[in-house]
């Protein structure tokens, strides 16, 4: 069980550098995951909900919670 909130930790922190790279382009996102070998199947099985939809309903909020009162842009 620890072993899955590392990956999606990881996942997580992977999304977040290719979101800020790409300034939230999904389609750039996507490619950046990509060739780091972040998959959409892994994103699904991980975080047991598809990259776009996760970037428009969950993301900002993990990112919150992760970096508490320190976002790191706006």
């Amino acid at each position: 069980m620890k072993n899955n909130y590392r990956v999606k930790e990881i996942i997580f922190l992977a999304i977040n550098e290719e979101y800020l790279k790409n300034k939230g382009d999904y389609i750039k996102v996507q490619n950046g995951l990509s060739e780091i070998g972040v998959t959409e199947e892994s994103i699904i099985k991980y975080l047991k909900i598809p990259l776009e939809k996760y970037l428009k309903t969950k993301f900002l909020k993990n990112q919150m919670n992760y970096y508490k009162k320190t976002v790191p842009y706006f």
